[in-house]
C-alpha cells in the first residue's frame, strides 16, 4: 500500500469521525459547553468574568483595553454620563465601532499570555464580552442613546394600552436595533409595581414603569422580554430591574437606600410578583438576569436601622428571597444576579452611617459573598482613601479576588459557580466562542427598523381621558377649535445632552404640537385654523412671566394669554425642583380669573398624576398620553380637534380624580357573564342555551365562564374570587357551591350532579352575575330495590380516587434496532475493506495476504464497534460505536499492511 493510499484512508477516517462527532457537539447544552470552557480557565480569567466595568470617553483605548486583554474582565457597561456616546448622524455607527473594538480586544492575539500569581503565564481563552446599555424607551431619563434608534413609547404608555402584544412588538423592535449596535445585555424597562403612596415622590419611576397593578405589570413585562428575545435572535439578553422590587419607597434608589416595610406575603403578591413571574415563565418570556437593587426589607431584615445593609450586601436576606418557590428553578437553571452599581452615592452614604470610609474592595467582596454573580462597578467605584483612580481601584479588587481564589477553596467554589452561570448565559447568546459568531451584528450596515404604525397605534390606544368622563366631555367641549379661535400652546420641556461636550437639545420640541396642528388642520391640512392664530411658548417663558407679568420681555406671552380662547398645556413629569413644571401648576392655581371663559386642555405626556383638585377646577379637559415622542404629540393634536376618541385607561391610580387601579380592575357588574360546559373526556365545549340539558345523576361536568371584563373593558386579573352555585329551580335551595379564582380572565370549576330533578347553575364573580344554565338530572332506573343513600354531608364534591394501575410484567428489550445497527456495521466494514483491497491491486498482494487483510480489518472493526457499544451504555452516545468501528478498522488494516511490508522485505 502506497503512502498516498495510507494518507487517503487516514483522511477519510478522520473526516468520518468528525461528521459523527459533530451532531454530538451540537446536542451539547449551553451549560455543558460552559462547563468545558470553565475547566480551561485560569483563576485570573475566572475572576475577570465576575465584573461589569465602565470607562470614560467615546473610544476603546487606554486602561479599559488593559482590563479586557490582561485582566480578562467579562463585561462593559456603556453609560451616557461617561460620555460613551456621541451626538449627530453618526451616533449609531459610533456605537457599532465602539462595541466592535471592545469585542476585538477580548480576542487574544497570537502568543498572548495572561499572568496568574500561582499558575504563572497561561494562554488566555476567548470569551465574548457582555456589553450592556440602558434603553427603556421614550428618551431621557431612561435611555442612554438619545439619537439614531426608532422612537419608542414609554413603558407606562404600553401599560395604558393593556395590550401585551404591543409590549412584545416594542421589545422586539428595540432588540432588533440594539443587536445591530453590538449590545447584548439590555437594561430595559424596570419590572416595578408603582405604589400609590409613592406616586410623585422623588423615588417615583413614573412613566418608566408599566403601571401599578401587579398582574398587568407582570404580564406586560413578560411580553416585553419575549419580544426582546425574538428581536435579538437570542443574542440580546434582558436584565430585570430592580430585583426584587422597591415599589412603595419614596427615596430615589441611586441617591439613598430605600426601605420597604410590607410583610412578606404582601411583597410576594405585589412588589415581588413581576420578578417571580418573569423567573417562572417559559422561554422566550423568561428573564435572563436580575439587577439586585440597593434596598432594605423589613420583612426580611427585621427592624431597619441606618446601619442595616441593603439586600445587595446581605447574604441572609437575599437567600431568603432566592429560596422562594418561583425563584429556585430559575436559579437552578443558571439564572444570573448582577449587583447594582457598587459605586453609587447610596452606598457611599451607607458607609458614612457605619462610621466607615468608603471601601470599594470590602463592598465588592460583601456583594459577591451575599450571592451576586456579577458585580457592576460604576464610575463612582473609586478608593478615595488611597488616592486611587477608577482603574487602579478595579485592578486592586481583581488582585484581591484572585489571591482569595487560590487561598480559599470555599471562595473558589463560589467563583466557579458564578462563572459557570456567566458562561452559560454567554453560550445562550453565541453557540461558539469564535470571532465570527461575535462579529455577526457588524456584517451589514446598520438598518433602522422603523415601525411608525406600531408607535402610532400605541399612542392612539393609550390615549386616556382622565377628567371629565367621556359622557360629560360633550358638555364642556361641544366642538373643537374654530377658524376665528386663537390657540396658545405652553410646552413643558427642558434641555439634555448626549455627552458633556454635545450641544443641549430639548427633550420635547416646543413647536412639535403647533407643527402637527397646522399640518393637519391649518392651511396645509383641513383649513380649520389660521397659522397666525396659533402661538407657542415654553414653560420657561411662562416662569419668567410669572415673575414679572408686566415686563416688556414678557409682553408677547401676556397678550397671547389674555386674547386666546384656547389654552393647551403640554405637561411633562411634575417635579418640585424643576421650575418649568411648577410654573404650569402656578398658572392653574393662581390665575383663575385669567383662565375663566377659556377652554383649558392639559395633556400629560408622562405619568398622569400631580394635578390637585384646585388645579383641575380650572381645567376643561385633562388627557393622559404617557409619552413625549412625536406620535404622541400628533395624537394630542387629533384629540384637541376631536378627530378621535381616547380609548385608553390609566395603568396607575390617579387619586386626584378618584381613579383607583384596584377598583377599576374588578369585574364590571354591568355585564352578563357567559357560561359554557363540557362533559368529562369531551373535547368540544358547548354553551348551554334553550331547553334544559338532560344528564344522568352523578354526572361530572366542567363549567367555565366566558371572558370576564373589568370596569375598563379589559380581562380581569388572575386571582379574582369566583363562585359557581348549583341550586334548585328559581335559585333555591342551594345544593352545591364551588369557589375558584380567575385565570387568564376566566373561571373554571368541576361539579357533580348528585340530585335528580331540575337544577340551575350560575356563576358570581365579584358583583357580576352570569347567565343561568338549566339541567334536568335523570335518575337511572335500577331493577333491584336498593336502600336509600346516606345524605351527602357537604356540598363540596369529594375527589375521585383512581385505582393505581397494576404493573405489567417486564418485557425483554427489543433487539430489532440493535440487530439493524450491527448489520449496518457489518456492511460498512465489508464495503470499506473491499474498496481498500481493490485499490491495492498490482502492489504484490497475494490471495492469502488479501484474506489476512480482510480478517485483520474485520477483527479490528468489530472490536472497536463492541468497545464503543460498551462505552455508550452509561449515557446516550450513539456516535461512539461508529467511532470505534472506524478506528478499529483503521488499526487492523494498518497492522496488516505493516506486517505484509515487513515480510516482503525479509523475503528479499
Amino acid at each position: 500500500m502506497s503512502k498516498r493510499w495510507v494518507g487517503a484512508l487516514v483522511g477519510i477516517s478522520v473526516l468520518a469521525i468528525w461528521v459523527l462527532l459533530r451532531p454530538a457537539h451540537a446536542a451539547l447544552t449551553p451549560q455543558d459547553r460552559a462547563q468545558a470552557t470553565l475547566a480551561r480557565l485560569s483563576a485570573t480569567e475566572k475572576v475577570g468574568q465576575l465584573f461589569l466595568v465602565t470607562f470614560p470617553g467615546p473610544r476603546a483605548e487606554g486602561p479599559i483595553l488593559d482590563l479586557i486583554r490582561e485582566r480578562r474582565v467579562g463585561g462593559v457597561m456603556l453609560l451616557r454620563e461617561m460620555d460613551n456616546f456621541v451626538d449627530g448622524p453618526d451616533a449609531v455607527e459610533h456605537v457599532r465601532a465602539l462595541t466592535r473594538a471592545l469585542q476585538f480586544a477580548a480576542q487574544p492575539e497570537p502568543g498572548a499570555r495572561v499572568q496568574d500569581p500561582v499558575q504563572g503565564s497561561v494562554t488566555p481563552t476567548f470569551i465574548p464580552l457582555f456589553i450592556g446599555m440602558q434603553q427603556e424607551g421614550d428618551g431621557p431619563p431612561g435611555d442612554a442613546l438619545l439619537t439614531g434608534l426608532s422612537p419608542l413609547p414609554s413603558p407606562m404608555a404600553l401599560g395604558a394600552t393593556w395590550d401585551p402584544d404591543l409590549a412584545r412588538r416594542t421589545g422586539e423592535l428595540l432588540a432588533r436595533e440594539v443587536d445591530q449596535l453590538g449590545v447584548n445585555l439590555l437594561f430595559g424597562p424596570p419590572l416595578e409595581v408603582l405604589e400609590t403612596a409613592a406616586l410623585g415622590s422623588p423615588g417615583d419611576l413614573a412613566a418608566r414603569a408599566f403601571g401599578s397593578h401587579p398582574y398587568w405589570v407582570s404580564r406586560l413585562s413578560r411580553a416585553y422580554i419575549e419580544g426582546v428575545h425574538q428581536g435579538g435572535a437570542g443574542r440580546v439578553r434582558f436584565v430585570g430591574r430592580f430585583f426584587p422590587g422597591y415599589g412603595g419607597t419614596q427615596r430615589p434608589l441611586r441617591e439613598d437606600i430605600p426601605t420597604v416595610r410590607k410583610p412578606l406575603d404582601a411583597l410576594q403578591e405585589s412588589t415581588f410578583r413581576p420578578f417571580l413571574d418573569a423567573a417562572a415563565a417559559e422561554d422566550p418570556a423568561r428573564v435572563d438576569a436580575f439587577l439586585v437593587g440597593h434596598i432594605r426589607y423589613q420583612a426580611l431584615q427585621g427592624n431597619i436601622r441606618p446601619t442595616t445593609p441593603p439586600i445587595t450586601l446581605d447574604a441572609k436576606a437575599l437567600q431568603q428571597v432566592l429560596q422562594l418557590p418561583a425563584l429556585t428553578p430559575w436559579l437552578d437553571q443558571q439564572g444570573v444576579l448582577i449587583s447594582d452599581d457598587l459605586g453609587s452615592p447610596a452606598l457611599r452614604r451607607y458607609g458614612e452611617t457605619r462610621d466607615e470610609t468608603y471601601d470599594p474592595a470590602r463592598l465588592a467582596l460583601e456583594a459577591f459573598l451575599a450571592g451576586n454573580h456579577i458585580l457592576f462597578l460604576g464610575p463612582g467605584f473609586v478608593d478615595d482613601t488611597h488616592a486611587q483612580d477608577y482603574f487602579t481601584t478595579v485592578q486592586h479588587v481583581l488582585d484581591l479576588f484572585v489571591q482569595k481564589y487560590h487561598a480559599d477553596p470555599v471562595f473558589a467554589e463560589r467563583v466557579d459557580d458564578a462563572v459557570l452561570r456567566i458562561l452559560t448565559l454567554k453560550y445562550r447568546m453565541y453557540e461558539d466562542f469564535t470571532p465570527a459568531a461575535v462579529d455577526r451584528p457588524y456584517a451589514q450596515p446598520f438598518q433602522p427598523e422603523p415601525e411608525p404604525e406600531l408607535a402610532f397605534r400605541v399612542a392612539q390606544q393609550a390615549a386616556t381621558l382622565l377628567d371629565p368622563d367621556l359622557a360629560s366631555l360633550a358638555d364642556v367641549l361641544p366642538s373643537p377649535p374654530k377658524t376665528r379661535d386663537r390657540l396658545v400652546f405652553i410646552v413643558d420641556t427642558y434641555d439634555v445632552q448626549q455627552c458633556s461636550t454635545c450641544p443641549p437639545k430639548p427633550v420635547l420640541d416646543p413647536l412639535a404640537l403647533q407643527e402637527a396642528v397646522l399640518r393637519l388642520y391649518g392651511p396645509q391640512g383641513q383649513g380649520i385654523v389660521l397659522a397666525q392664530h396659533v402661538q407657542t411658548f415654553t414653560a420657561k417663558q411662562l416662569a419668567a412671566w410669572l415673575q414679572a407679568p408686566g415686563a416688556e420681555a414678557n409682553q408677547a406671552l401676556d397678550d397671547a394669554l389674555h386674547q386666546s380662547q384656547w389654552l393647551v398645556l403640554l405637561l411633562l413629569q411634575i417635579q418640585p425642583d424643576r421650575e418649568e413644571s411648577q410654573a404650569i401648576l402656578r398658572l392653574l392655581d393662581e390665575f383663575p380669573d385669567l383662565l375663566h371663559g377659556k377652554k383649558v386642555v392639559v395633556f400629560a405626556l408622562q405619568a398622569p398624576y400631580g394635578l390637585t383638585a384646585t388645579h383641575l377646577a380650572n381645567v376643561t379637559a385633562y388627557y393622559g398620553l404617557y409619552s413625549k415622542s412625536q406620535p404622541f404629540v400628533e395624537i394630542a393634536a387629533r384629540l384637541l380637534f376631536q378627530e378621535i376618541l381616547p380609548p385608553g385607561a390609566s395603568p396607575v391610580s390617579v387619586p386626584e380624580i378618584g381613579y383607583d387601579i384596584f377598583q377599576v380592575t374588578q369585574p364590571d357588574p354591568n355585564q352578563e357573564i357567559e357560561l359554557m360546559w363540557e362533559q368529562t373526556g369531551s373535547t368540544q365545549t358547548k354553551p348551554l342555551e334553550g331547553p334544559p340539558w338532560r344528564l344522568p345523576v352523578n354526572q361530572v361536568i366542567t363549567v367555565r365562564t366566558g371572558l370576564i371584563l373589568d370596569y375598563n373593558g379589559h380581562p380581569v386579573p388572575d386571582g379574582i374570587p369566583a363562585q359557581f352555585l348549583l341550586t334548585g329551580p328559581n335559585g333555591a335551595p342551594l345544593i352545591q357551591r364551588v369557589e375558584v379564582h380567575t385565570r387568564d380572565g376566566i373561571a373554571q370549576a368541576s361539579l357533580i350532579l348528585l340530585t335528580p330533578g331540575l337544577l340551575e347553575l350560575t356563576a358570581r364573580v365579584g358583583e357580576a352575575q352570569s347567565q343561568t344554565l338549566r339541567f334536568e338530572v335523570i335518575a337511572e332506573p335500577s331493577p333491584t330495590p336498593m336502600p336509600s343513600p346516606t345524605p351527602h354531608p357537604t356540598a363540596t364534591p369529594s375527589p375521585t380516587v383512581t385505582p393505581a394501575p397494576r404493573p405489567e410484567p417486564s418485557r425483554p428489550a427489543r433487539l430489532g434496532p440493535r440487530l439493524g445497527m450491527l448489520l449496518l456495521a457489518v456492511i460498512s466494514l465489508g464495503g470499506l475493506t473491499e474498496i481498500s483491497i481493490r485499490a491495492m491491486r498490482g502492489q504484490g498482494w497475494s490471495d492469502l495476504w488479501r484474506m489476512r487483510l480482510r480478517l485483520a480489518a474485520w477483527a479490528g472493526g468489530l472490536w472497536g464497534y463492541s468497545l464503543g457499544l460498551a462505552l455508550a451504555r452509561p449515557a446516550p452516545r450513539p456516535f461512539l460505536p461508529w467511532v470505534g468501528l472506524l478506528l478499529g478498522w483503521l488499526m487492523g488494516i494498518t497492522a496488516a499492511y505493516l506486517v505484509h511490508k515487513r515480510t516482503a522485505t525479509q523475503e528479499r
